[in-house]
């Protein structure tokens, strides 16, 4: 008959074991086996003894009170117990061998006998990672006692063994006691520890009699936070992501009881969302967004923290030209010869484009400085022309630039270059007309002009209401003047002497009417 016991360790299946104990003599053997090898208490035993004497005299006697039936053979008997009641069971076998004169041995074996009673002291229902606790096992009562093997099993790792060198007595009911001790772990949670009873058949043979298990919760503080961007682990590194791109971040944090997950981004949960749990997720990847990303996990056991540093990357753009200071709206720009002159370039990108200008003088009396500055220190008729301010990143180009106008500073005001020695004739008359007095000249020239313009006009007006109608004459004199339209004659529009203007200056103004 096979048996099979079910354990933390797999299905153990035992077979029947014959036990048996051979004494030779000189001239014959005596053996004697059991069937178990060790038996439960209350179940039963077989018991035979054989020898090789072959006109023998076999005599088996056991305690008081034992019960039995028997069969016997020329050479053997085997005895047959329906119940084992008692520890101490021993099956003494004595021959006397008549073919060898008369000479008697006698063979005793005594069998072990057992029960399945075994007991586990069982921790808390919850334990604490990193801390020291104990598992205690007492296995069954086996007789003699140095059979009985107790064995911790860390689900099927052996991690310690116990046993007893002393025999001990048959009417004591001492029990063996195996106390395990360790320190609880992350991975204890979940974890089955087997406490084995085994009995020691001979011949290295062992005997599974019992077993019992006890299944540890662990409770430990979150560890092992990791983050993931776009379904990516992040490995300490800096990430990268494109502007504009939507972008997923997600947490995870051992932890027992289950950890709760906090998120704090640089942007402050603009165009983001959080959503448990430990998911965070980006719509539209911008320049807020850039920055460090923690996630912290918390359970009542401690804290554990990770973060992630977010880039977002962007083609240079919004490139813009400052000159002394003000910036550039896309008209030239001009400055006067010998001024000091700084243009200033900017542009925005991710990584920080790299500047590159371009100039009409070819590095002249020019000093380029980063970041994008550059400067002319006495402006001359060469530095003017188109100043390219050109922005590079990794990911792509952007370019700027702006007209710089180089003029000749005069007192009254800037104007294009001049020259100052030319000398002007007014009136007939040689004179020399300092630049100071042109504008001026120049605005009551033209004022003056606009009166004559005016006074021109009204007399026009009033001599043509005066020349047609009807008049009554009163005491008319003959016109003797040949200028002067007689009767119905059109008198035409009085003359003006022409306007003599020189040098971009008013020189005379001569209005007369013919007399």
């Amino acid at each position: 008959m096979d048996f099979k016991l079910n354990s933390a360790v797999g299905c153990i299946y035992i077979s029947p074991v014959i036990f048996s104990i051979t004494a030779i003599v000189t001239g014959f053997e005596i053996r004697v086996n059991t069937n178990p090898s060790a038996v439960e208490f209350g179940d039963s035993l077989e018991v035979n003894c054989t020898t090789t004497c072959t006109d023998p005299i076999i005599n088996v006697e056991y305690k008081p009170g034992t019960q039995h039936h028997r069969t016997t053979g020329s050479n053997w008997y085997t005895d047959y117990f329906p119940s084992v009641h008692t520890w101490d069971f021993a099956a003494p076998c004595t021959v006397t061998c008549k073919s060898e004169s008369s000479q008697l041995k006698e063979e005793k074996m005594v069998v072990t006998v057992y029960n399945r009673e075994i007991n586990i002291t069982s921790p808390p229902d919850v334990l604490e990672a990193n801390r020291t606790y104990s598992l205690e096992c007492i296995g069954p009562r086996v007789y003699p006692n140095n059979k009985l093997i107790l064995t911790w099993l860390r689900g099927s790792e052996i991690v310690q063994n116990s046993s007893t060198g002393e025999q001990g007595y048959p009417d004591e009911e001492k029990r063996l006691r195996n106390v395990f001790s360790f320190t609880a772990s992350v991975s204890d949670d979940g974890q089955v520890y087997t406490c084995l009873a085994e009995v020691d058949s001979g011949s290295s043979d062992r005997k599974i009699i019992a077993n019992s298990s006890v299944t540890l919760q662990t409770h430990y503080k979150p560890g092992n936070t990791t983050i993931s961007v776009n379904n990516k682990t992040v490995s300490g590194f800096p990430v990268n992501v494109s502007k504009g791109d939507e972008v997923t971040l997600i947490c995870n944090s051992n932890g027992n009881p289950t950890s709760t997950l906090k998120w704090e981004d640089p942007s402050n949960g603009s165009n983001v969302e959080i959503a448990p749990p430990g998911i965070l997720h980006i719509f539209h990847a911008t320049s807020e967004h850039q920055g460090i990303y923690k996630c912290t996990a918390t359970n009542p056991y401690g804290i554990d923290e990770k973060d992630v540093d977010i880039r977002v990357t962007d083609k240079p753009g919004d490139t813009t030209i400052s000159v002394n200071n003000k910036t550039v709206s896309g008209f030239p720009v001009s400055v006067s010869k010998g001024d000091e002159v700084t243009l200033i370039c900017n542009s925005n990108g991710n990584p920080t484009p790299t500047l590159k200008w371009e100039d009409p003088s070819n590095g002249s009396n020019v000093e380029i400085a980063p970041p994008g500055i550059l400067r002319i220190f006495h402006a001359t008729s060469e530095h003017q022309g188109i100043y390219k301010c050109t922005a590079t990143n990794p990911y792509g180009i952007d370019e700027k630039e702006v007209d710089i106008r180089v003029t000749v500073l005069g007192r009254a005001g800037a104007i294009p270059s001049y020259d100052t020695t030319r000398k002007n004739a007014c009136y007939g008359a040689s004179a020399k007309i300092g630049h100071r007095w042109m504008i001026p000249l120049l605005i009551a020239g033209i004022l003056a002009l606009a009166i004559i313009a005016a006074v021109v006009i009204y007399r026009k007006r009033n001599h043509t209401a005066h020349k047609r109608g009807f008049y009554k004459l009163y005491k008319a004199k003959p016109n003797n003047n040949p200028q002067i339209p007689s009767e119905n004659e059109h008198q035409g529009n009085i003359p003006l002497k022409n306007l003599n203007l020189q040098c971009g200056g008013l020189t005379t103004i001569t209005n007369r009417f013919n007399q």
